[in-house]
């Protein structure tokens, strides 16, 4: 019996970002499930509206609308004593198209006459009544060479003369006077021998050498108290002024003296607040003269004496930011719960008593700072990309039904972080550093769901995270950091019998990361970052027999590999590295499995392209690089594979993808960036669609009691038929590059071809009927 099909193309265009949900932290795997779904694996806990990281709320408590929409992280805001805030970072206002230093005014806009653009990264602000300060990595502000610490005319906004060399890092500034204080990780200013702590008047540029504490270790907090003329000083330091201070300490500005009296915290100071008289501090500290206080404490800023108020939380409560009026203190950082209540990452309470207030917006990740406005308004920012109540939990892994939609079913009694993905068949292998809960037991590193039934079946026992995994032949190939599997001790890499799930005996053990892992005919490739010795006869890259596991000569080159694939005799690498075999190859090359030669295929890169997928005549890559063949380029491009040359560029990230999917004829790239376009769309989102207007479909026979298909089209690479029936779902591989069949009993199935990479599966044909 045999079906004809038409014959029919396809068509990969440019996209604009999809509106997917945005996912709150880094994605590093994109997997096929075999059912037309995207599996997502990463660092990323909740998922939610794409904001940005800066979130405001109003005087009742509530959350309100910023016409903003920040694309970063924000490391600090303050006051601007008119309703609104100074913010700093390192981001891109998308409104405005400002970085780094912006103006919100009390309604939540953006003040656009506020342009200072700082050329990199803002950590520290602080405002005095004519000039805002701001320290960070820049060397470029408000059009002047402005190196680590800078000052702004709040009327005209231009840079003042403020201008002093610093050696090392401003990580907290405090206005005091006509001077600025300085607090951070250096060691001179000005060209004066000052550790951590310094005292420049910001009208002369003159550096006070004789106001020189040289605390132990770097100051976070700041805070000064006009009342009395005292300097608040927390940070991680244990010695300071020559005396034991314990990450807090109090100096006389007027002399420079060290006040006799401190609290004595055991772990460090990262915000200091004065408000009414009492000084608020947060950190990672969990007592207080001796007294519990875990994460929070309040002193009479007069005598130093401890307050009762505190709160209930677990000892991994941290605060990164305090913001204090008198009806509330409102605290950001790493939080889980709070007086017995879930609170995400910010909690905000009565400082009478310690109680909740109903102040509470979720932050997807840790908040950095936060600070009210003269109005009452409160900004908190960080690194989240999500916040609100709209969030939903899906700690690492989530499914993805089209290219906007995430499916609403949650992987149960999993946490941690996805690294890597394989599916074989109905068998998801989910690696990285995680723990699943399987029959009341926890396994880690390793684990496998059955998605058909939706269940974790088994662990692996995992020590170390795993990073990568590749399936060939019956065996599931296992690398990463993992020194130790189903009991037994590996060398960062390991080889699973898939019928018995129990190790392959082999002597191979490298010395450092297993990056990536790829079959390509009777070889298996492994790249990474390892050095030769333990048995490897060569560094980065080394191929190994596919039956016996010895070693085998592989192309030498000369750094890191971060990621194989392969198609059919072809296996492509990329890395580091700037030669391959003895030749220049630039962070890409392609050479034969069988003999080690180098193919003539060999593209630029500026840097080392992060995910390869083989697409027929093309090559789909993605990375951080902004160069290809010496054009620039967008970090995802679709490259001839005879010549070459760039077919067709997607849109480009603002940080770098990590991996690559196609679901629904879209293009998804998952990685740490924060934006794709001009369009928020954090850590995943589509850069390119496939517009299936054409795709051969194939001609179906049966011969002989088994079921015989063939392409209707060159079918180069790794070739397979997915069928799918009541009894599950078979892919048998092609034993040729023409044909692939099945013995079948008789019945009617739901078919496919699809071609394997490293990346997932790239479909062939349409969902086709299997008779027999």
């Amino acid at each position: 019996m045999r079906h004809l099909f038409a014959i029919i193309f396809i068509l990969i265009l440019p996209t604009s970002a999809a509106a997917l949900p945005a996912v709150s932290n880094n994605v590093y795997a994109l997997e096929d499930d075999g059912r037309g779904k995207l599996l997502a694996g990463g660092a990323f806990e909740y998922i939610g509206e794409a904001r940005g990281a800066l979130a405001l709320i109003d005087e009742n408590g509530e959350q309100f609308d910023c016409s903003c929409s920040i694309a970063g992280v924000v490391h600090k805001v303050i006051s601007d004593g008119a309703g609104g805030w100074y913010v700093g970072g390192y981001f891109q206002e998308l409104t405005s198209g400002l970085s780094n230093l912006i103006r919100i005014s009390a309604d939540g806009a953006v003040d656009t006459t506020f342009q200072p653009e700082p050329n990199t990264s803002v950590w520290a602000l602080a405002r005095s009544n004519t000039t805002l300060f701001a320290a960070g990595a820049f060397s470029y502000i408000a059009g002047e060479a402005r190196d680590t610490l800078a000052g702004l005319d709040l009327t005209t906004g231009e840079a003042t003369i403020l201008d002093v060399e610093i050696d090392g890092y401003v990580d907290v500034l405090a206005a005091v006077g006509t001077g600025v204080v300085l607090g951070g990780e250096f060691t001179s200013v000005g060209g004066e021998p000052l550790r951590n702590l310094a005292l420049v008047n910001a009208s002369t540029n003159d550096v006070l050498e004789l106001w020189a504490p040289n605390p132990n270790a770097p100051v976070k907090a700041l805070a000064y108290n006009s009342g009395n003329l005292v300097l608040q000083v927390g940070g991680s330091f244990t010695e300071t002024s020559g005396q034991l201070r314990n990450y807090f300490a109090f100096y006389y500005m007027l002399t420079g003296a060290l006040v006799s009296a401190a609290p004595d915290f055991n772990g460090s100071v990262r915000d200091i607040v004065l408000n009414n008289g009492l000084i608020h501090v947060t950190g990672t500290f969990s007592t207080v003269d001796g007294n519990e206080r875990v994460g929070y404490a309040a002193f009479d800023a007069t005598s130093a004496a401890l307050q009762n108020t505190s709160i209930e939380s677990s000892y991994s409560f941290y605060g990164n930011g305090i913001a204090v009026k008198d009806t509330e203190i409102t605290i950001v950082g790493q939080i889980e719960e709070v007086n017995g209540s879930a609170r995400v990452n910010m909690a905000a309470f009565d400082p009478a008593d310690g109680s909740l207030t109903d102040t509470y917006v979720p932050l997807s990740n840790p908040g950095y700072t936060a600070a009210y406005s003269t109005g009452g308004r409160l900004a908190i920012g960080g690194a989240f990309p999500t916040f609100g109540s709209d969030m939903q939990a899906r700690s690492g892994l989530l499914e993805l039904n089209s290219s906007d939609e995430v499916s609403s079913e949650e992987f149960a009694g999993f946490a941690g972080d996805v690294l890597a993905m394989e599916r074989v068949g109905d068998r998801l292998f989910v690696g990285g550093s995680l723990f699943v809960s399987i029959n009341g037991e926890y396994e880690y590193g390793l684990a496998e769901f059955d998605l058909k039934n939706r269940v974790w079946v088994r662990g692996f026992g995992a020590t170390g995270s795993v990073a990568a995994l590749h399936a060939h032949k019956g065996r599931l190939y296992v690398g990463g950091y993992v020194t130790e599997l189903l009991g037994e001790s590996v060398g960062r890499f390991a080889v699973i019998d898939l019928k018995t799930n129990q190790l392959v005996p082999h002597e191979i053990s490298f010395d450092n990361q297993v990056t990536s892992i790829v079959a390509a005919g009777n070889r298996v490739f492994v790249g990474g970052y390892f050095a030769a010795g333990n048995g490897i006869p060569q560094a980065y890259l080394v191929a190994l027999n596919a039956k016996t596991l010895a070693l085998e000569s592989a192309p030498e080159v000369n750094d890191a590999v971060f990621d194989l694939a392969a198609d059919g005799q072809v296996v492509y690498a990329s890395g580091d590295f700037t030669t391959a075999a003895g030749a220049q190859r630039s962070r890409f090359v392609a050479f034969n499995a069988k003999s080690g030669a180098l193919e003539s295929f060999a593209p630029q890169f500026d840097y080392a392209p992060r995910d390869v997928a083989p697409m027929g005549k093309r090559l789909l890559v993605a990375g951080g690089y902004y160069e290809v063949n010496d054009q620039s380029t967008s970090d995802s491009v679709i490259l001839d594979r005879t010549t070459a040359a760039v077919l067709l560029e997607g849109t480009a990230t603002d940080s770098s993808p990590l991996c690559l999917g196609i679901i629904n004829g879209a293009v998804l790239a998952g990685g740490n960036f924060q934006r794709i376009g001009e369009a928020l769309q954090p850590y995943l989102g589509t850069v390119l669609s496939i517009t299936k207007t054409a795709m051969p479909r194939p001609l179906v026979s049966v011969q002989g009691g088994r079921v015989v298909v063939t392409p209707r089209r060159s079918a180069a690479g790794t070739l397979y038929l997915e069928v799918h029936s009541s009894g599950g779902v078979y892919r048998v591989e092609a034993k040729g590059r023409k044909k692939v069949s099945l013995r079948l009993p008789g019945g009617r199935y739901k078919a496919r071809l699809t071609r394997w990479t490293n990346s997932g599966a790239q479909q062939l044909s349409p969902w086709f009927t299997v008779r027999r």
